[in-house]
């Protein structure tokens, strides 16, 4: 089994003082509160789930590629791994790299000067350079990282205020290259920062910041076997299975803003949790409020706990059977885990599967899940 916790986005402001409107996460900001603080409350959310094994951050640290803030989140994150002896593995992000040319910093020497060296905080094996070769390998245990870089051929472009995210095809042919060297290690995840399929939102200004030709970036990762993918950016939670491959957009971790209150957007943080079957997993996401720190409850931006790996073959098939036991129980409600047959099927199954699989119960049988999709279900329940 393998357990990640992603924090995306931090978006770490230079500022003493809080300012709630744009985010959670300031350099210099106290420690205490420890609620007020999303580091420091995080640590309470590390120890009730030990068996973290790595964290990965896919971009944006900083915002607009303030240096003091990106030094003063990179110490906080190195003394939150120092304290509880879990990894940290980091893409970059576009608000890493100085490309609206604010401060006039080379990008690569603002990343390289941070310490210990960018973008890995303790104790994992690396391969390649994220910021010279435009991507990673980090493997630690039975998990390797394949840390792509976003930024390293994005150019801005000169009929608009926004930037054109591509991989040139020579550096493209070596990531492929890496991605097919470590074959051996059980759980093998893609990170980066931009998103490489379609993802809008309310207020988001299209969506021309997309990795160009992600679609079959995630066609050739998928034929190397890869079981996953997240990546940050746009801010809005959202798992998407593509070509066998399941692809996690990541909420923010601290940012907040105008989209992120159009949007009905909460501050998260996900816990992925995979099974010794690599390709089953669920994900356990957290919301962030001032004074009540990070919590399970649910939020209407994504579900608490979604599945992920499992599929339906036969959705007819499979509701009349689970018909067939609900009524053996001459019951109204009863728990989804007496389902022997089907139990651990439900409950890796994605929100789409899921859905597509109550509406079959619904329309078919007159019994429904409980709660209702895309919230993951615990029982099963007489419509009526």
């Amino acid at each position: 089994m393998l357990r990640i916790l992603v924090l995306s986005d931090i978006h770490c402001y230079a500022a003493d003082r809080v300012d709630y409107q744009i985010g959670f996460m300031f350099s210099r900001m106290s420690k205490s509160p420890t609620n007020r603080n999303p580091l420091e409350s995080l640590k309470q959310l590390v120890a009730t789930h030990s068996d973290v094994q790595v964290i990965l951050c896919p971009g944006d640290l900083t915002h607009q590629a303030d240096e003091s803030a990106l030094n003063y989140i990179w110490s906080e994150l190195n003394a939150f791994s120092k304290e509880t002896k879990i990894p940290i593995i980091v893409s970059p992000g576009n608000h890493d790299y100085d490309w609206k040319q604010r401060h006039s910093i080379n990008a690569i020497g603002l990343l390289s000067r941070v310490t210990p060296g960018y973008p890995v905080i303790g104790n994992v094996s690396t391969k390649y350079n994220i910021l010279e070769d435009g991507f990673s390998l980090h493997e630690a245990g039975d998990f390797s990282i394949l840390n792509i870089n976003t930024m390293a051929d994005a150019r801005k472009n000169p009929d608009a205020d926004e930037l054109v995210i591509s991989i040139n095809e020579d550096r493209l042919g070596k990531i492929y290259l890496a991605a097919n060297e470590n074959r051996k290690s059980k759980y093998r995840i893609v990170m980066l920062h931009h998103h490489p399929l379609a993802h809008v939102g309310v207020q988001y200004e299209g969506d021309n910041d997309r990795l160009i030709n992600g679609d079959q970036l995630i066609t050739e990762f998928a034929s190397f076997g890869y079981h996953f993918l997240l990546h940050g950016h746009k801010h809005l939670p959202r798992l998407k299975k593509t070509d066998g491959l399941n692809v996690l957009a990541c909420s923010s971790f601290s940012a907040t803003g105008d989209a992120h209150i159009a949007n009905n957007l909460t501050n998260l943080c996900h816990i992925v949790n995979f099974e010794d079957n690599s390709k089953l997993g669920r994900i356990q996401s957290f919301s962030f409020l001032p004074m009540l720190g990070w919590t399970d409850q649910r939020t209407s931006c994504f579900p608490s706990i979604i599945g992920f790996g499992a599929e339906i073959i036969d959705v007819k098939v499979m509701a009349q059977n689970i018909f067939n036991q609900f009524k053996l129980g001459s019951q109204a409600i009863i728990k989804i885990d007496i389902i022997n047959e089907y139990a651990e099927i439900i409950r890796h199954l994605p929100p789409t599967e899921l859905s597509r699989l109550n509406t079959e119960l619904v329309d078919g049988h007159g019994i429904r899940l409980n709660p209702i999709p895309p919230s993951h279900p615990l029982y099963l329940e007489s419509v009526s």
